[in-house]
C-alpha cells in the first residue's frame, strides 16, 4: 500500500512537470527539499538542445503560480504518507524522468546523509549546472 501511494504521488509530480513543459521535455529533473518548515522545489527541463529551470521557461506569471501551487500540494503529501506508515521521511528528493520509455530514477537523501547547513537553492543550482554541462546525445 505504501509503495503504491508513494508511486502515485511521484507520478502526479512528474505529470505536472510534463504538463508544465508542454510535453516538450525529453528529460525532467525534479528537486524537492523538505525539512520541517523549510521547503524548496524546482525542476530542470531538457527541451531540444536547451536546458531550462522552471523560471527560465518564461511562461506567464499566473501559469508559474498555478504550477508551484499544484506542486506544493502534491509534495506536501509526502511527509504525511511517510508519517502514516511510520517510516523515516527523506529530506531531499531528486527525480529524473526520461520521456523516452517513461523511465524514472529516484534518489532520496535522509538527515544523516545530508549537510543540513547547505542551502537547498545552492544544491539545486549545482545540479542545474551539472545538467547543463552534460553532453547530450540526441
Amino acid at each position: 500500500m505504501f509503495e503504491e501511494e508513494f508511486m502515485e504521488i511521484q507520478s502526479e509530480i512528474i505529470s505536472l512537470c510534463v504538463e508544465y513543459s508542454k510535453e516538450l521535455a525529453s528529460h525532467i529533473f525534479m528537486y524537492c527539499y523538505m525539512n520541517g518548515e523549510n521547503y524548496f522545489f524546482n525542476a530542470i527541463f531538457r527541451i531540444g538542445k536547451e536546458t531550462w529551470n522552471v523560471e527560465e521557461l518564461e511562461y506567464p506569471e499566473e501559469m508559474l503560480v498555478k504550477f508551484r501551487t499544484l506542486i506544493q500540494n502534491e509534495t506536501s503529501r509526502l511527509p504525511v504518507l511517510f508519517e502514516q506508515y511510520k517510516r523515516e521521511a527523506p529530506i531531499q528528493y531528486k527525480i529524473h524522468f526520461k520521456s523516452k520509455g517513461n523511465k524514472i530514477e529516484l534518489d532520496l537523501k535522509y538527515k544523516k546523509e545530508l549537510d543540513l547547513s547547505m542551502n537547498p537553492q545552492v544544491i539545486f543550482d549545482k545540479w542545474l549546472q551539472a545538467v547543463k554541462k552534460k553532453i547530450w546525445i540526441i
